[in-house]
C-alpha cells in the first residue's frame, strides 16, 4: 500500500474512531439539555428569572447531559482498550499509587492556580467578556455542587472522552507528539471562548502527558478535577 493510500487510511481511522464518538458525545449532550430545559420549562418560567432554583435545575439537567454524553461512548473507549491490547501497545492500564494521586492532585492545583495567574498578570482574563459571563454562571453555583460537576462529572466524563478516545486513537495512526497536541487543542476548542481555548489547550498537554506517562485515565481525571477545584475554591472562598 503506498503511502497516499495509507494516509487516507489513516484519515477515515481517526474520523471514524475519533470524530465520530466526539460527534456522539455533543450531540447526546446537546440532546437531553435541551430536552430537559423543555420538560422543566413550565416550571422554569413560574420561577423568579436567575433564582436559586432555577439556577440548580439548569445544573441537574447540564449534569445528566453529560454524564448520558460519557455513557454513550464508553463502547468507543472500551473498543480502544480492545485494540491496544490487541497490538501489543498496552497489557492493562498501570495502577495509580496513592503517593502518585496526591502528588497529580497537587500538580493539578498548583499548575491551574499558575496558569490563571499568568492570565490574569497578562489580561488575558479579563480581555474576553464572553469568558467572564460563562464564569459568572460557574461561579453562581455553590461549592458542593459546583465540587459534583466541575471537581468530579466534568473531569470523568472529558477525561474519557478526549484522553480515554480521541488522544489515543490518535496515538495509534499519528506520531506520538502529535496526538499530544493534536487531542489537546480539541479539548482547547470545544470550550467555547477564546480564553477557555487558549487555557484548555494548555491544561490539555499536561493532562496527555500524563495520561502517556502513568497508562491510567485516573491520572489526568485526578488532575483535571484538582485544576478545576482549586480555581474554584479560590474564586469562591477569596
Amino acid at each position: 500500500m503506498n503511502k497516499e493510500n495509507t494516509g487516507k487510511q489513516n484519515i477515515s481511522i481517526i474520523f471514524m474512531q475519533a470524530v465520530l464518538p466526539l460527534c456522539i458525545y455533543y450531540l447526546v449532550n446537546q440532546s437531553v439539555v435541551i430536552l430537559g430545559i423543555s420538560v422543566l420549562g413550565r416550571r422554569m418560567h413560574d420561577l423568579q428569572s436567575n433564582s436559586t432554583k432555577e439556577m440548580y435545575l439548569k445544573t441537574l439537567v447540564q449534569m445528566a447531559g453529560m454524564f448520558m454524553a460519557a455513557f454513550s461512548v464508553l463502547p468507543f473507549y472500551k473498543r480502544e482498550n480492545r485494540i491496544l491490547q490487541e497490538t501489543g501497545m498496552i497489557r492493562k492500564e498501570n495502577g495509580l499509587s496513592f503517593k502518585s494521586s496526591i502528588i497529580i492532585v497537587l500538580l493539578g492545583a498548583f499548575f491551574s492556580l499558575g496558569l490563571n495567574f499568568l492570565f490574569s498578570f497578562l489580561g488575558i482574563l479579563q480581555s474576553s467578556e464572553n469568558y467572564n459571563q460563562v464564569a459568572q454562571r460557574q461561579f453562581a453555583l455553590p461549592f458542593w455542587l459546583a465540587f459534583l460537576f466541575y471537581g468530579m462529572l466534568s473531569p470523568w466524563a472529558e477525561e474519557l472522552m478526549f484522553r480515554g478516545i480521541f488522544y489515543r486513537v490518535l496515538k495509534r495512526n499519528v506520531a506520538e507528539m502529535a496526538a499530544v497536541f493534536g487531542s489537546a487543542i480539541m479539548f482547547g476548542a470545544i470550550h467555547g471562548n477564546v480564553v477557555q481555548m487558549l487555557y484548555g489547550s494548555i491544561m490539555g498537554v499536561a493532562m496527555a502527558l500524563l495520561y502517556k506517562r502513568y497508562q491510567n485515565l485516573l491520572a489526568p481525571i485526578l488532575f483535571h478535577g484538582a485544576a478545576n477545584t482549586a480555581i474554584y475554591a479560590i474564586t469562591y472562598f477569596f
